[in-house]
């Protein structure tokens, strides 16, 4: 099964606890057999595709506007899963 997560900074676990979730959750999902992409924000990191052990990464780029950046990305994140 593809499985998509949405409405984080991205998988690293300098960032906080959702985004620790967030990676734990999505290496368990990949040792079931089960392809995982994880939308998170160009803001926190350069690079805006790639593979980390085993996630796929997508950063996705958009102007920082104080508390409604995530929101944003949140909408653009679920229109590119769809």
């Amino acid at each position: 099964m593809n499985i998509a997560i949405i409405g984080t900074m991205g998988i690293s676990p300098n960032h906080g606890g959702a985004e620790t979730a967030v990676n734990e959750i999505s290496l368990c999902l990949i040792k079931l057999g089960h392809e995982v992409i994880v939308y998170g924000s160009k803001r926190f990191y350069k690079q805006s595709r790639g593979i980390v052990n085993g996630i796929e990464v997508i950063n996705i780029p958009f102007k920082y506007l104080r508390w409604l950046d995530f929101s944003i990305g949140n909408i653009i994140s679920t229109l590119h899963v769809l």
